[in-house]
């Protein structure tokens, strides 16, 4: 494998320019069904008055998302070699469906004018969540984000508290305010919680302040924008370091249909070192084997820069994939310090992760888990 290239942000337009329409009116105390009755619809985002959407209706393409913090703890995702990144996090893969996921439920809540904050401050903020030591902050942002002043900001909106029980339109939501703009929002969807931090491990190293991680990182130990994630595995080979292995290879032998329908693709199984002959694994047990291959999960994202370079040279298994189309991909497994989990090195998203040890195993299995269904489906609880 490749020895790790060095972690670049590099701007990569991508088109999530989205639309929105708030439900105007004050707050009052009234019910939910009252309130609901007397909305009147208007649109967040009129053409002409944002960066985003100018006056011939056309929306600027959105290069970076960014999300604000508090005060001072902000993050940046960008695309890079196909794969969105965040910048502030070692290049760490962030996860496009969480990412395309937060912008679609973003351009499908409903807004309801909650009050406004034209005539409120501190205190009186903090009781809506928006402060700023409380709010966050999402912004689209176009291609020059790192050169303009004003960092080429296209669009922001801070997020408040919860909205404690259901809004007026029935839902849980969160308060809102659209940065310039001194209307305070109810959205009907609690954003906020999309934006959950991924699960991180005591003392793991980051640059970014101490107990944090940025949300919508990507999990997977293989990205969901490798290629062989949408076209299917072709081959998989498993070499351990002692010289042991498999190789899995999808052949269309088998047997023609009843009314001469084509042979169902299987897995042969090449047993190395074993001098016997590939035989077919059993199709429940090897489809479940390679959906777990592009479903298994990590714990936590490493930095690159604490890894010793020269431990990628003394795998203690190498997973290597090939897909039906695209390029492969190899996944290195490395032991882990003294009680530390293993490590997993992605060299398609250029990344390294912890795994638990029963991911491993489960990377890893005997050649028998494949072909005997007498012993289960190993991977059966991580693909429900």
């Amino acid at each position: 494998m490749s020895a790790l290239k060095p972690w670049i942000f590099s701007i990569g337009l991508a088109a999530l320019a989205v639309g929105f329409q708030t439900l105007g009116r004050v707050r009052e105390s009234r019910s939910a069904a009252d309130r609901l009755d007397s909305l009147q619809v208007l649109p967040l985002i009129v053409a002409g008055e944002s960066k985003w959407f100018p006056a011939d209706g056309e929306r600027s393409p959105v290069a970076v998302l960014g999300l604000l913090r508090g005060r001072d703890t902000e993050f940046s995702y960008a695309r890079s070699g196909g794969l969105w990144r965040c910048r502030e996090h070692f290049g760490s893969i962030a996860s496009e469906a969480r990412i395309v996921g937060l912008m679609e439920s973003v351009a499908l809540a409903n807004q309801l004018v909650a009050g406004d904050a034209s005539q409120l401050e501190g205190a009186q903020l903090e009781d809506w969540g928006l402060d700023p030591a409380n709010r966050t902050r999402i912004s689209l942002h176009g291609p020059d984000f790192l050169s303009a002043e004003d960092r080429d900001e296209l669009w922001a909106i801070d997020l408040g508290s919860s909205i404690p029980g259901a809004t007026a339109t029935g839902s849980a939501g969160c308060y809102a305010r659209v940065v310039g703009d001194n209307r305070i929002l109810e959205l009907d969807t609690d954003l906020r919680a999309l934006l959950a931090d991924a699960p991180t491990a005591p003392g793991s190293p980051r640059r970014v302040p101490r107990g944090t991680v940025p949300p919508l990182l990507e999990r997977r130990l293989i990205p969901a924008g490798w290629p062989g994630t949408r076209s299917g595995l072709q081959r998989i080979f498993v070499d351990r370091a002692d010289g042991s292995g498999f190789e899995l290879n999808l052949t269309e032998a088998g047997q023609v249909g009843p009314n001469g329908e084509p042979p169902v693709p299987r897995y042969r199984l090449t047993v190395h070192g074993s001098g016997a002959a590939p035989v077919d694994a059993h199709p429940v047990l090897s489809t479940g084997y390679t959906l777990f291959l592009t479903q298994a999960l990590g714990f936590e994202c490493v930095d690159p820069n604490t890894i010793d370079l020269a431990r990628l040279d003394n795998p203690q298994v190498t997973i290597t994939l090939q897909a039906r189309s695209g390029p492969p991909l190899e996944l290195r497994i490395l032991r882990g310090g003294l009680g530390e989990a293993a490590l997993v090195v992605d060299n398609f998203g250029q990344a390294i992760y912890r795994a638990s040890d029963e991911v491993i195993q489960l990377l890893n299995p005997r050649p028998e888990q494949l072909t005997d269904p007498e012993l289960g489906i190993a991977w059966d609880a991580y693909l429900r």
